[in-house]
């Protein structure tokens, strides 16, 4: 493990003129040591140091863990044509060891031959069984059984077909549904129980492109998210997108998400993320996403991967996945595993030797249908009860000695309690939420709860556990990560540090276009503060996503407890709800920070703020693309060389330039066509990255915008894989004739491209929602053109 630590530093500001007009450069330096306390890190490499015994040559693919009872299960392939599932336990999910039943092989859950090339296997539990979900081969799936997450698991039905990537969903109401790949989007079937399938529809807005895969759906507060990963695994632009939904009605319920894709890197050696499923963290509040990135497309070899989820509204972001210093995940404040350890028995109870804070989540796995769950304990006569009875769940409150009934929450099963099950319940000083067997079962009932100690009574406790978080309070606290074309959504202001200011905020909504939360910090020092992880000492541009009615007001940013900094918001496009732009840039050392925005003379809206790495250079580049360039440029495919740089017709071909910092810039080359374009196109690329060739891609198999020429129009889009953005800009009128040479120019500034042909502008588009930084390049569909007199400056 590793150990972020902030140095101390003189203070020191200094104004730059930065490669954005619009905004100004602050230097600004820690100035008090450990300001932020360290936290532990992991490297998300995890070789056979962290989990022994991978299959050779293949490692940990399609990852899927399973919480249970307090402890992780992680899941994965079967090498081909080898027999067995190989499993992997832990208590914090960075440190594994391997399974042993006793029955099957060390690191065994099942070697039953049905298992031979086992594709995805996942576990749920239900009511005392443990049942896996596989297709070996991918020959339609198989059920296995246990009573055990380690096995042994034997087959205990037919082939049922139903494709691959098998993943069970159990909603609140305790309706199953089985989800799975096909070609035009996930397949929903309902389920009768867990080993029975019904009838099954292709969900809308799940869709990949020419194949979707490995599926994981969760209600969190009422969203379902669904997640899903294409098109084929040995691309390095395999990558994972999500979905959103209010009720699950079929066919149409789910809408694709504003943020995709959710994991995407073709950076060599951190590339083709996907197959990802979704887990509960130790602290019983936040959620992490496990998933695999390629090594090699031989076997295909692949690694384990992990990563902290940030929920803003009901936008959902991975809190910047990478290879290096990740941290670790948070257990939780309290936790007994055999309800004996950590509490003292007073009378019936059990109660825990330390008390929850007002917000809490707090966990009790218990067998007997006699279980009682307190929490708010004052004293013997003031505090919460959850208990059973019958088909309910009832929650209750003890005030002077008198128990009275709140409410009652359904449980439509008939549970076996010679079973282990679940109870957890959720407060946050005013409301109070119930979940059987991780199934939500009452929601948010109004209660004022005070701090106090857990306790139960039951014939047999397993697990238990609490920490100081609810609803997903953690969330607001979790140090945000810069990285280069990240979404760092923040949540709701905390105001866990106060450094002499006042309200933190006054008003806080999610009713907003992309389903992120709006918030309003009070004019006269009101503030909201976060914080980072910056991986690297460094310039960084601070992004916020903005209304209009924004524009021009001057709030103050402070890192730590340095001077604050005076930044004036950029003019806004009146005719767009909200915009994503950048306001400032800030030198901020490498570490844990508290970067805190403050309202000055009037109050200040903002959705997010992003955190990205910048440059302090500023764009400048000649060449007359003659000869191949050893500097300044990165080639991504073959290139030729004729009177310049010559792509060859029918390929996709794209070349670099600078680094990926790069905003505000004007590029001007010269382009000639040789031969006919009609659906072929050749052009500029703003902002790239992400760029995959493998033959399962399109031409927008990149990210970044697109300023395209072809003999018939010039157009701009916007690229992001099936998430693209077509047609932003058109014109008809500019038809490059092949064989003569024409003169490109475009301006990017701000918000705005503007295109030029000969000196004549052509078209413009201005983007509310702004791709950060990226790469120029040159980008050719399939037309054969030639690129010459290259200049690129501010």
């Amino acid at each position: 493990m590793k150990k972020f630590m902030i140095i101390a530093l003189m203070s020191l500001t200094v104004f730059l003129v930065s490669c954005d007009s619009t905004v100004t450069t602050e230097f600004v330096t820690a100035v008090e040591e450990d300001f932020i306390e360290s936290r532990d890190t992991y490297d998300n490499v995890f070789d056979e140091t962290q989990i022994p015994e991978q299959w050779e040559g293949y490692g940990v693919g399609d990852p899927y863990v399973l919480r249970h009872n307090g402890e992780y299960y992680l899941y994965c392939s079967t090498k081909n044509s080898q027999i067995g599932v190989r499993a992997w336990k832990s208590s914090d999910l960075v440190n594994w060891v391997q399974v042993n039943n006793g029955t099957n092989q060390l690191g065994y859950v099942s070697e039953d031959p049905i298992t031979e090339t086992a594709y995805a296997p996942e576990v749920i539990y239900w009511d005392g069984v443990f049942y896996m979900y596989t297709s070996p081969a991918g020959h339609g799936h198989y059920i296995l059984t246990s009573d055990s997450p380690i096995g042994p698991f034997e087959v205990v039905s037919d082939n049922l077909g139903e494709s691959i990537d098998g993943s069970v969903f159990i909603d609140n109401d305790e309706s199953m549904y089985f989800l799975r790949a096909f070609n035009t989007g996930i397949r929903m079937v309902s389920m009768a129980d867990p080993l029975t399938f019904e009838s099954g529809t292709t969900l809308d807005n799940t869709l990949m492109g020419s194949w979707t895969e490995g599926p994981t759906l969760i209600n969190r507060f009422g969203t379902y998210y669904l997640t899903y990963t294409g098109t084929n695994v040995t691309s390095s632009g395999y990558r994972v997108n999500y979905s959103t939904a209010s009720v699950l009605d079929g066919r149409s319920s789910f809408e694709y998400a504003d943020n995709n894709s959710l994991l995407l890197s073709t950076v060599d050696g951190f590339e083709g993320l996907g197959h990802s499923s979704t887990v509960l963290g130790p602290n019983l509040d936040s959620y992490y996403i496990v998933y695999h990135n390629l090594n090699s497309a031989a076997g295909p070899n692949r690694s384990f991967n992990i990563n902290r989820l940030l929920f803003n509204g009901t936008m959902m972001n991975v809190n910047g996945a990478g290879l290096t210093e990740n941290l670790v995940p948070e257990l939780p404040d309290f936790q007994s595993v055999d309800g004996v350890v950590n509490y003292t028995q007073s009378g019936d109870y059990y109660l825990s030797n330390t008390s929850t804070e007002s917000s809490f989540s707090a966990e009790f796995n218990f067998i007997g249908s006699d279980f009682e769950a307190l929490f708010g304990y004052v004293d013997e006569n003031n505090y919460f009860k959850v208990s059973l009875d019958t088909n309910e769940v009832v929650l209750s409150q003890m005030v002077d000695g008198t128990l009275e009934e709140l409410t009652t929450g359904t449980l439509n099963s008939d549970f076996d309690f010679t079973k282990l099950h679940t109870l957890r319940v959720l407060s946050d000083g005013e409301k109070v939420s119930v979940l059987f067997d991780n199934l939500t079962k009452i929601d948010e009932y109004t209660a004022e709860v005070a701090v106090g100690k857990i306790a139960y009574k039951s014939s047999e406790m397993m697990y238990s556990s609490f920490s100081n978080y609810s609803y997903g309070s953690s969330d607001k606290i979790e140090a945000k990560k810069d990285m280069v074309g990240s979404n760092q959504f923040v949540d709701e202001a905390s105001s866990d540090v106060t450094l002499n200011v006042i309200e933190p905020l006054t008003n806080y909504s999610t009713n907003n276009p992309d389903g992120s939360n709006e918030i309003t910090i009070a004019k006269e020092l009101g503030y909201a503060s976060y914080y980072i992880d910056i991986e690297e000492s460094g310039l960084k541009a601070i992004f916020m996503n903005l209304k209009a009615d924004q524009s021009d007001k001057t709030i103050a940013i402070q890192i730590d407890n340095a001077e604050p900094i005076l930044v004036t918001i950029p003019s806004l496009d009146s005719s767009y709800d909200y915009t994503n732009t950048l306001i400032t840039e800030i030198y901020i050392p490498k570490g844990l920070h508290q970067i805190k925005f403050i309202a000055l003379e009037d109050d200040f809206t903002f959705n997010y703020f992003n955190v990205e790495k910048s440059s302090y250079s500023t764009p400048s580049y000649e060449a007359s693309l003659t000869e191949y360039l050893a500097t300044g440029a990165e080639y991504q495919t073959l290139w030729k060389l004729n009177d310049g740089h010559y792509a060859i017709a029918g390929n996709r071909q794209i070349i670099y330039f600078g680094d990926d910092t790069i905003r505000d810039c004007t590029i001007e080359v010269t382009m000639k066509f040789i031969g006919e374009t009609a659906s072929a196109s050749a052009g500029i690329i703003l902002k790239g990255s992400n760029f995959s060739e493998h033959s399962s891609e399109n031409n927008d198999s990149i990210v970044g915008y697109y300023i395209g020429f072809n003999n018939y129009r010039a157009f701009i889009d916007k690229y992001n894989y099936n998430v693209s953005d077509y047609g932003l800009a058109v014109s008809t009128d500019t038809r490059p004739v092949s064989g003569e040479e024409f003169t490109v120019k475009v301006v990017c500034e701000g918000n705005m491209i503007t295109v030029f042909v000969d000196d004549v502008e052509i078209m413009e588009y201005y983007d509310n929602d702004l791709i950060m930084t990226g790469r120029i390049g040159f980008y050719s569909e399939g037309a054969e053109v030639v690129y010459s007199d290259l200049t690129i400056s501010e």
